[in-house]
């Protein structure tokens, strides 16, 4: 069920999860942060366990300020947007059970994204197709990624998106 973060004070009270997809938050950061009634709601639904899942811009969105902007605060982490691309595919292993995949289980996603996220948590460790280098994403009970996941799938854990789906219905 959409809703618009610019302009709803809340989210749709039937939602039972929230995916906070890509997009950029850091170019409507004005009229999104002036919209305090919805992060209240966000923050407390998310803190309440609302499952969740966020992706690239979706993460900055549920993060506590890109650049300054105060957002939603959901996710304990302040981001940054830095004239630095990351691009590429990577490889990730999951680190702490989720809704969208159990421990062990290893994603794949391409990344593409000028921003950084601090701290970074400990749901995912991620490297790149070249090397063993790793860095750690943030978890609690919602998964936010940067890179996004690729389209869903198959595997001994089954589909990302019907487990995400299943831990919502």
């Amino acid at each position: 069920m959409p809703f618009d973060p610019v302009d709803d004070k809340a989210l749709p009270e039937a939602c039972t999860g929230l995916y906070a997809g890509g997009g950029f938050p850091e170019v409507f950061a004005e009229p999104l942060a002036a919209n305090r009634p919805l992060f209240e709601d966000v923050r407390r639904r998310v803190a309440g366990g609302l499952v969740t899942w966020a992706e690239c811009g979706g993460l900055l969105w549920l993060s506590r300020s890109p650049d300054g902007y105060p957002l939603a605060g959901a996710v304990d982490a302040e981001a940054r947007m830095t004239d630095r691309l990351a691009l590429g595919y990577r490889r990730a292993r999951v680190c702490a059970d989720n809704p969208v995949a159990p421990v062990g289980t290893e994603l794949r996603g391409h990344e593409f994204h000028y921003s950084t996220t601090a701290p970074t948590g400990h749901a995912l460790e991620l490297g790149s197709r070249f090397d063993s280098k790793r860095k750690r994403i943030r978890l609690a009970n919602h998964l936010g990624q940067l890179p996004p996941p690729p389209p869903p799938p198959r595997s001994r854990a089954g589909c990302v998106t019907e487990r995400f789906v299943a831990a919502v219905c």
